[in-house]
């Protein structure tokens, strides 16, 4: 008895249910499963394979070390710009305040203080010229004590 005889043939496109033919006249059976529930399965199929192909992504993506150090890097970056900003601001806001004491408290200075405060303010490049003027004074005399102590030693 051959496998045809007495059974049914159903035809190839009838079993494909990824080729999308609907309109065959007799319902698709797949190994003994009605239409409904092989496309039912296939769905499912399909849902599968997605959830599956995200599972292999995140995986590869945990495994790249080199693209989590990037994006550590650029996540790292943009806080920092953050913070500098902010930095600016609050610089500016700092600044802005300073000078609003200084001059208050300016205007509230007996004008002997102003007078003071300004010979003083006068006085303070000259001081420091002197300091520089000293500060190279001195490192030229150590400069030629060091130059005439390792000439004797070469001797």
């Amino acid at each position: 008895m051959s496998a045809d005889s007495g059974a049914s043939h159903t035809p190839q496109h009838a079993l494909d249910t990824t080729a999308g033919d609907t309109t065959a006249a007799e319902p698709a059976v797949v190994t003994g499963v009605p239409a409904d529930d092989a496309q039912a399965l296939t769905a499912e199929i399909e849902r599968t394979r997605e959830q599956l192909g995200e599972t292999v992504e995140a995986l590869a993506a945990k495994v790249d070390v080199k693209s989590q150090a990037k994006r550590k890097v650029a996540e790292l970056r943009g806080r920092r710009d953050q913070v500098a900003a902010q930095a600016a601001t609050a610089r500016g806001q700092v600044a802005a305040q300073a000078a609003a004491a200084r001059d208050k408290a300016w205007q509230a200075a007996p004008p002997a203080v102003q007078r003071s405060v300004q010979q003083a303010a006068a006085r303070v490049p000259d001081a420091a010229r002197q300091r520089r003027v000293q500060g190279a004074a001195v490192a030229a005399v150590a400069l030629l004590a060091c130059l005439i102590i390792i000439r004797r030693r070469r001797r």
